[in-house]
């Protein structure tokens, strides 16, 4: 599938990407959606932030997001508050040194870290929410001028 992007990360409008330098992330976020639908939505969300450490950091954080949503066999349209949830304690859960989950092991990710990547999967549905909610708004009737 081909896409094309305004952020990109870097890569002028109207130019075909074809990868971006997530910060030693293994896939983007827009490669790892489950349709295009919600690869435009995912494209068109980092391409709304001015910063591009902002669209990097969102970027890799959706990366983690979208994979263990799909790890839970769950499309992202579907997710629901308790699967948000899961996410944030999968985030925080105590693991050992490998990365397994240990009683006495230190948390997978700081509690900024964890604000962070929550506030990207938080920003991404409000602004689909925000999008969709704009487009099926009723038009105005428009007035005939006396």
């Amino acid at each position: 599938m081909r896409q094309w992007s305004e952020c990109a990360f870097g890569t002028p409008a109207g130019h075909q990407v074809v990868s971006a330098n997530l910060s030693g992330v293994p896939a983007g976020p827009i490669a790892l959606a489950p349709d295009a639908e919600f690869a435009e939505l995912i494209d068109d969300f980092l391409a709304s932030k001015l910063s591009p450490r902002t669209r990097e950091s969102y970027a890799a954080d959706l990366v983690i997001f979208l994979t263990w949503i799909a790890n839970r066999a769950t499309h992202p349209r579907d997710v629901s508050r308790p699967d948000v949830d899961r996410y944030r304690n999968w985030l925080g859960e105590l693991v050992d040194d490998t990365g397994e989950t240990a009683a006495n092991g230190h948390p997978r990710y700081a509690p900024a870290t964890i604000a962070r990547k929550l506030t990207a999967v938080r920003s991404l549905y409000t602004t689909s929410l925000s999008a969709a909610l704009w487009l099926d708004r009723p038009r105005p009737a428009s007035r005939a001028r006396p």
